[in-house]
């Protein structure tokens, strides 16, 4: 939920503004130390609304994890917010969170008139309402809040060991979610860089083998990629030149190349995507060319590297800064926050599914691996799911079709429905048992699902699910945990916190449609029990 400001900061605002030239008071700093956003404060520590380039170096620090956000991250055209912050880790290893979130279409080159927010600039908050509205992300104040839009919008999830920095795992509405697997099934594939510092105009590489699934069988086979990294001074949309650590990130045989850049005051600054046209042509390559060079009017059309001539497809570059609110009354934002009116419907949730700490089977109801049932877009299979009904009541499901959102080459989709009253009771219900793994250790929970119902229309009252986490010991109820949620056609990740009973062996996953006649869909459902640290954190087995 957003919230103020402390007041009476903003006379202190004249005595921290100014511009800091690159590494300015700074010492030597790892990689890891550009993973997330930095914020200003006053000398009593306060955190300020401005941009962190533009305080002293003593007067920033990184944003800690469940704080919040003073400004947000814009690309230079204003498309797209993209926020990195920390979170929590189940297993206690590095990470953060970068985040994308559209303000209005992609192809808004065609509509001159729509606002472009400056650098520095307080911004009314109805603009960040996204180009699909959805009043169920609004706090008490009906402000709206940045939030995740599966089917708009999307996340990385960047971690860190004693060795490397990596994407450990990405979401986007083409493909779904996708954890990076290494060959032995560990969430840290996409590798970036080395996560102990190196000079500035030094570089190296590796090989990067990786590819993603849902879920992950044990060993994988994964594709031949490579990293190059580098450290120098780069210079941004925003022509503001930033000691920069990034990525240029190839395919199989070179024959693409996504580049990443790192900065210390704002994280993720940059995303580049290149082609080898001679290899691998594009149709409409000249179109994405030119959507690229307007989003980041300081690209090249080309680049050499490796022997290969590479052209530019895609760009975008978050060193924009804007603010929500007023100078007089700035407001932040607290990406793990739930809005009032929605208390399970969190503004960025990122779970951990790719960590493999999930208790339930088959989350994602599919992938390469899933057993059974072939589907159009790979191998869709129930594994674990089972329906149940009372007498004469009627629980319907079918795969979703091809063309739905959420289900891609990698994840499915589950559509489900019932004719009947469910009532205060229902009894039909989609249903996954498992024990509970001898490595949890906690007393709290967490569990929830993506869920939606595709034929709803504005205007009409918000179709309902229940979704349940029981807790068992052998035949006996110990522990439940429910949650009720409204549904529009938009799919949105609901998420809730359950407390463990001690003495419950087993879990009972139950999602329940709570409205007749209605068509549900689902994927991506998780039960999350803390796991017992029982390695190292370099040695940590599933990070």
């Amino acid at each position: 939920m957003a919230r103020l400001l402390e007041k009476g900061l903003a006379g202190a605002l004249c005595c921290l503004i100014g511009f800091w030239a690159t590494g300015e008071a700074y010492a030597q700093t790892a990689p890891t130390d550009y993973l997330v956003q930095q914020v200003c404060t006053t000398t009593q520590g306060a955190v300020v609304a401005i941009d962190p380039v533009n305080c002293a170096p003593s007067l920033r620090r990184k944003l800690a994890i469940g704080e919040a956000l003073p400004y947000h991250k814009m690309d230079y055209q204003g498309e797209q917010i993209s926020d990195s912050f920390p979170i929590d880790d189940a297993n206690g290893i590095t990470r953060a969170v970068q985040t994308f979130f559209f303000t209005r279409p992609s192809d808004s080159i065609r509509h001159p008139d729509t606002l472009v927010p400056l650098d520095g600039q307080f911004e009314p908050n109805a603009f960040y309402a996204g180009y699909f509205p959805d009043d169920r992300y609004r706090d008490a104040s009906q402000h709206y809040l940045v939030h995740f839009d599966p089917k708009n919008g999307g996340y990385n999830i960047i971690g860190a060991d004693g060795s490397y920095v990596y994407f450990r795992g990405t979401y986007d509405p083409v493909g779904g979610w996708q954890p990076w697997w290494t060959p032995d099934c560990q969430a840290k594939g996409w590798l970036l860089m080395p996560s102990t510092s190196f000079a500035v105009g030094s570089s190296g590489q590796a090989q990067s083998p990786t590819d993603h699934y849902a879920s992950c069988p044990g060993t994988v086979a994964t594709q031949a990629s490579s990293v190059d990294w580098h450290h120098s001074t780069f210079t941004f949309a925003t022509n503001k030149s930033l000691d920069s650590y990034y990525a240029y990130h190839f395919s199989p045989f070179d024959g693409a190349m996504e580049a990443t850049y790192l900065t210390r005051e704002y994280g993720v600054t940059r995303f580049e995507s290149w082609r080898d046209l001679s290899r691998y042509p594009i149709e409409n390559q000249a179109q994405l060319t030119a959507f690229a060079q307007w989003r980041c009017p300081n690209v090249p059309t080309t680049t050499q590297l490796r022997g290969h001539t590479y052209t530019i497809i895609d760009c975008r570059d978050w060193s924009k800064v804007v603010f929500e609110g007023t100078p007089a009354a700035p407001i932040s934002w607290l990406p793990t926050a739930n809005p009032n009116q929605q208390p399970n419907l969190p503004l960025w949730p990122v779970d951990p599914l790719y960590t493999r700490s999930n208790t339930l089977k088959d989350g994602y109801l599919g992938g390469p691996y899933a057993a059974g049932g072939a589907f159009g877009q790979g191998n869709c299979g129930l594994g674990a799911w089972t329906r149940t009904t009372a007498p004469g009541a009627t629980l319907n499901w079918a795969w979703a079709p091809v063309d739905t959102p959420m289900t891609t080459q990698k994840n499915c989709t589950l559509l489900f429905s019932t004719p009947d009253d469910p009532g205060t009771n229902p009894t039909q219900a989609i249903v996954q048992t498992q024990p509970i793994p001898s490595s949890a250790n906690s007393s709290l929970a967490s569990y929830g699902v993506t869920l939606w119902a595709p034929q709803w229309t504005v205007g009409t009252p918000m179709p309902q699910v229940r979704v349940a986490m029981i807790q068992m010991n052998g035949a006996t109820q110990v522990g439940s945990s429910i949650m009720t949620v409204n549904l529009t056609n938009r799919p949105a990740v609901f998420r809730a916190t359950a407390t463990m009973s001690g003495i419950a062996n087993s879990v009972v996953f139950k999602i329940y449609p709570m409205t007749a006649m209605t068509e549900f869909q689902f994927t991506g459902a998780w039960v999350n029990i803390k796991p017992k640290l029982t390695e190292p954190r370099s040695g940590c087995r599933y990070c």
